[in-house]
């Protein structure tokens, strides 16, 4: 983090701020406030004649919500997710 980020830091862990103070941009930002680590996608699709059918997948991997704390301050986490879509199509 930058000096005055740094700062920062340092006073809410002496307590000279308030310990649930949020500070923005004060280092590694992946896995939190939707920054994914891993955000992967694929399709497939197969054709025969006026037939077409198809898939994709998509995976993101979990994050953590800043800005929904528990009791204890741990960032809320929502857990990583696969959703799939399939479809069919018959050209006329």
């Amino acid at each position: 983090p930058s000096p005055p980020i740094q700062n920062l830091i340092a006073a809410r862990a002496a307590g000279t701020i308030n310990a649930g103070t949020t500070i923005a941009d004060a280092g590694d930002l992946v896995r939190q406030n939707g920054k994914p680590r891993w955000k992967v996608t694929g399709s497939i699709t197969w054709e025969r004649g006026p037939f077409q059918i198809g898939g994709f997948t998509q995976y993101t991997s979990d994050v953590l919500d800043t800005n929904l704390l528990d009791s204890a301050g741990a960032a809320w986490l929502i857990e990583d997710r696969m959703t799939f879509n399939l479809y069919g199509q018959v050209t006329v």
